[in-house]
């Protein structure tokens, strides 16, 4: 009867809406529905397929060469210099080159589609080129092909990089032998500066020299320091010596000599004298006295002195030790200045010798670096009369025997499927065709709405008394008036024979018959407790559900009943969602809770627009 404003969907999530946007049971039937037309389309698919793939389905036949990349200079990150080697291959230039060999009419795109390029290890340098073709014959031609072309393309890039190179070092020898002749010069001039052939020899020499002359200085040092004490010595010894000394001395014992007159005389005279003779006894006291005087006593007579000859010895060496002396200092003052000088000689050779060092090692540096460079020159002009490609071929392309790749029974095998596939998709298309709704799951959902009951009635009669049932036992208890609204015109005289048939139970229920007063429809629905809504399965699109709130100018209270479900559908859920709040008490206008949202202003709809079109 009528068609709800065309609007956007609410701004509630999908996890609060009822039912789901697609019954998976309805698709499942569908297809049930359409099993032999799927089963058709598969078997008529088959001798299909067969046909292209025999006389239609490409074949692919793969050739392979294999060469070892031996690398001239060692690298640092030989498996990236690798794959570099291996990306090259499929270089524009290459492809180009190929298709010029070949006379190929294809793209470059299409020829480098046809080379494979592989390493068979990383821990080896060994690599694979793989061609493709319609025939065994094209795929060995087209793999030499590309073959040739890449070691062409490594030895003319090696001749090119070698003869820049070349070209760089030539003018990097001339520099050097310019540096070579300037240093040369810097270091004869210095030489001839300073007067040195070989400055080390010198200052050996002189290093040489200093080491005897300082052997000298420590001998005369010694030798002086020696008649310094010497002389030192003598001069104490002449101070100590007289300068005269007693020559000849006469010397008398004159008591031993009296001593013996005494003893001859004492003996004479015992001889002629008793012992107590008083003369006796005196020459005996006499001779005992002097026996009492020592033996050593002397009385000197007469001396003879003269000049002391040691003395005068001793002077005579210190005056010859005083001579030494004082020429063993000179020798050693002389010593002494010649060492200060050879000093000096060797520290002005050691420091020019440093210099020279410098010098002569920037001429040995440029002469070793010449030599290097003359060397690297050589070995460069050699690549360039022979560069190296660094590749070796193991394995030429020979024609293989059988096709590597073969689409025949992929394209054989994928008739039947895309057929079932098609034929799928066509009854699914058929069932969703206008995007109508047959499912009370899916109506809830769109409408975000309860689906009070659901009957196949008025197709099957039967069942009215079942749907008045089912609504009866819920709402003979319900308050408040009830609006029940058919959503399809044409069902005004089902829903006239519903309201008719719940009457007795239901006294309170309201029939909506004016289809073209929507501003009275929108209060007479916000002064019903509640709004039963008609729907038949199948009969309305999912768009005509979003806007249904909005028409009747509430948010809480609509309830919905499907009508007309099928038989397979029908053993689906005949309620969905929480209908606990749209049979609770009656509310009056007052207690309804205020419209959410903006509810645009209303025009009637007849019955050939409730597609959702305004007039």
């Amino acid at each position: 009867m009528f068609a709800p404003v065309e609007g956007e969907v609410t701004d509630a999530g999908l996890e609060q809406r009822p039912g789901l946007p697609l019954e998976p049971v309805r698709l499942a039937w569908a297809l049930r529905r359409r099993a032999r037309l799927i089963a058709l389309a598969v078997v008529l698919s088959i001798p299909v397929g067969l046909v292209v793939a025999f006389f239609l389905a490409p074949r692919e036949f793969v050739a392979q060469s294999v060469l070892v990349w031996e690398p001239v200079a060692r690298s640092s990150t030989p498996a990236r210099d690798l794959q570099t080697l291996t990306s090259s291959v499929k270089l524009p230039g290459n492809l180009a080159q190929v298709r010029e060999r070949l006379k190929l009419s294809n793209s470059l795109e299409d020829v480098g589609a046809r080379i494979r390029v592989g390493v068979v290890s990383n821990e080896s340098n060994v690599l694979t080129i793989s061609g493709s073709g319609a025939n065994s014959e094209e795929a060995a031609r087209f793999t030499q092909a590309v073959t040739d072309v890449f070691l062409d393309a490594r030895v003319r890039i090696a001749r090119t990089r070698t003869e820049e190179k070349l070209k760089g070092l030539k003018e990097e020898v001339e520099q050097m032998h310019k540096q070579l002749t300037s240093a040369r010069e810097r270091y004869d001039g210095f030489r001839t500066q300073h007067q040195v052939v070989d400055f080390t020899l010198d200052r050996q020499t002189a290093i040489d020299q200093l080491a005897l002359l300082r052997s000298e200085m420590h001998k005369s040092r010694a030798e002086a320091d020696s008649t310094t004490a010497k002389a030192s010595l003598l001069r104490s010894a002449v101070q100590k010596a007289p300068a005269q000394l007693v020559l000849t001395e006469n010397q008398v014992q004159a008591d031993r000599q009296k001593l013996a007159e005494l003893s001859a005389l004492l003996t004479a005279r015992r001889a002629s004298l008793s012992q107590e003779h008083p003369e006796v006894q005196g020459l005996q006291a006499s001779v005992e006295a002097l026996e009492q005087t020592p033996a050593d006593a002397y009385t000197v007579t007469g001396r003879q002195v003269g000049a002391n000859p040691e003395f005068l010895v001793l002077q005579e060496q210190l005056t010859r030790t005083s001579i030494d002396g004082e020429a063993a200092q000179k020798k050693l003052q002389s010593y002494s200045k010649l060492q200060e000088s050879l000093n000096e000689r060797v520290l002005q050779l050691t420091a020019l010798e440093g210099e020279a060092n410098l010098l002569l090692a920037d001429v040995r540096l440029a002469e070793e670096r010449l030599g290097k460079l003359k060397a690297e020159q050589a070995e460069l002009e050699a690549a360039v009369r022979q560069p190296s490609s660094e590749l070796r071929v193991l394995n030429s392309p020979v024609p293989p025997p059988y096709a590597a790749q073969s689409s025949r029974r992929k394209v054989a095998l994928a008739f039947p499927l895309l057929a079932g596939l098609l034929a799928v998709l066509f009854v699914v298309g058929q069932e969703l065709r206008g995007l109508r709704l047959r499912t009370p799951s899916e109506i809830a959902f769109w409408a975000k709405a309860p689906v009070l009951a659901s009957s196949s009635w008025p197709q099957a009669p039967e069942e009215l008394r079942n749907l008045v049932l089912e609504l009866a036992s819920r709402g003979e208890q319900a308050q408040g008036t009830t609006l029940l609204l058919p959503l399809d015109p044409a069902r005004s005289a089902s829903a006239a024979e519903l309201v008719e048939a719940l009457r007795p139970r239901m006294p309170f229920l309201r029939l909506w018959d004016e289809t073209d007063r929507v501003q009275a429809l929108r209060r007479a629905s916000r002064e019903s407790a509640r709004v039963v809504v008609l729907v038949d399965a199948g009969a309305h699109a999912a768009l005509e559900f979003t806007g249904l709130r909005r028409l009747l100018g509430r948010e809480d209270g609509i309830g919905l009943v499907v009508l007309g479900l099928g038989p397979e559908l029908a053993l689906l859920r005949d309620r969905v969602g929480d209908d606990s709040d749209f049979w609770g008490p009656s509310l009056s206008h007052a207690d309804l809770s205020p419209v959410r949202g903006v509810v645009k202003e209303s025009y009637p709809l007849d019955s050939e627009q409730r597609l959702g079109g305004r007039r």
